[in-house]
């Protein structure tokens, strides 16, 4: 059920983007949503502070070769390391990378909570950031 959930993120934020569907948006725009080089954040999406937050990355493929996706975070999380992570992507496919809560951006304070993604080929990049009463999810924009 939590897969079909995400496709829907997929389709909604690419359908209503183009209003002409998603086939449509990638011989159209795909120099504005298709990269090689990424860097993106969480910011806090309601007042609250939910112990409970979930923060995703999608990354999709919309190649016909397997993709290798490195994704590097320089914040330091409470158990010492940063975060870290290789995913292989196949032809055609998405992953899901869950990112530790402790990247949240709260308010406007500075820091280095951001995660940069670098890929062998080009791949389209989602940030979700689930909460008990909010969601708010993009289309990250490569670099």
């Amino acid at each position: 059920m939590k897969d079909f959930l995400y496709i829907s993120y997929i389709i909604c934020f690419i359908s209503a983007s183009t209003l002409i569907g998603p086939v449509f948006l990638l011989d159209e725009c795909n120099s504005n949503v298709l990269g090689k080089n990424f860097v993106l954040g969480f910011p806090d999406n309601y007042e609250l502070q939910e112990p409970n937050i979930q923060l995703h990355i999608l990354l999709v493929s919309f190649n016909t070769e397997m993709t290798q996706v490195k994704l590097t975070g320089k914040f330091p999380l409470s158990n010492g390391s940063t975060f870290g992570k290789i995913v292989s992507l196949h032809p055609g496919e998405y992953e899901r990378v869950i990112v530790p809560s402790e990247y949240e951006i709260i308010g406007t304070e500075k820091s280095l909570k951001t995660i940069e993604i670098e890929s062998d080929y080009k791949i389209s990049v989602y940030a979700i950031h689930l909460e008990a009463f909010t969601t708010d999810g993009y289309l990250a924009i490569p670099c």
